[in-house]
């Protein structure tokens, strides 16, 4: 997709069905899809990966 397109999923539900299967509300975060905010989209997914490998071996 280019952006210019329409998004499959409605944003303002996202969460709601994230934590209907099971996903812990600290474990949701809402990410645009733009490259000004790839830094914060990096550090999120480096902290996500810790929490995770953290859990595995606790």
């Amino acid at each position: 997709m280019t952006g210019g397109q329409d998004s499959v999923v409605d944003y303002g539900k996202i969460d709601i069905i994230c934590e209907a299967i099971g996903v812990e509300k600290e474990h949701i975060r809402i990410l645009k899809p733009l490259h000004r905010v790839h830094k914060e989209k990096v550090e999120s997914s480096k902290e996500e990966t810790i929490a995770n490998q953290l859990a595995h071996y606790s």
